[in-house]
């Protein structure tokens, strides 16, 4: 798959007024490769959405569905999340009044999403990621995962300027 191939074409409704272009496109894994290792895509990201002119704004609305390979927060067990986002996002030219990070830019009556996406995806990793929703975490003292054993830590909170006194009750 080439670049071009992951552009969206607007020129049916650049310039008519309530004019609505259907999309469903796939990117793949290797699209958000620049992004790094801030998450680890497991299937390709699938759009579907509509784009409108409102006018002369061009409107995006869409749900991006996706597999991504997470860590969990509290016992750091690496686990596999579907997703399934909603997107909606103002494309316009690149020469908008708007702030960056308010529009996605478009160029010749054509735009590329992946930023975008990108960003959305982004935000929902940056949200607690749990392996499930009881998962006991770590254990403080000796680090066993309690999702897997119970250990015999003592799991009373010792206030850190007491410790020396608690080692002289020893």
């Amino acid at each position: 798959m080439e670049l071009g191939d992951l552009y969206v074409d607007l020129s049916p409704v650049v310039k008519s007024e309530g004019a609505e272009i259907k999309i469903s496109q796939q990117y793949p894994i290797e699209s958000f490769a620049k992004f790094g290792d801030a998450f680890s895509l497991k299937t390709p990201v699938t759009l579907i959405g509509t784009i409108q002119n409102h006018q002369g704004n061009l409107f995006l609305k869409g749900t991006l569905q996706l597999e991504a390979r997470l860590v969990c927060d509290r016992c750091l067990t690496p686990f596999d999340k579907m997703f399934c986002l909603e997107m909606e996002d103002i494309i316009t030219r690149e020469d908008s009044a708007l702030e960056a990070d308010e529009y996605i830019p478009y160029q010749h009556d054509k735009v590329l999403l992946t930023d975008a996406i990108y960003k959305c995806i982004f935000a929902v990793t940056l949200e607690q990621k749990l392996c499930k929703n009881d998962c006991k975490g770590l254990c403080g003292m000796c680090g066993a995962n309690r999702n897997e054993t119970t250990c015999n830590c003592d799991q009373k909170e010792i206030d850190p300027r007491l410790w020396k006194l608690k080692e002289l009750l020893k």
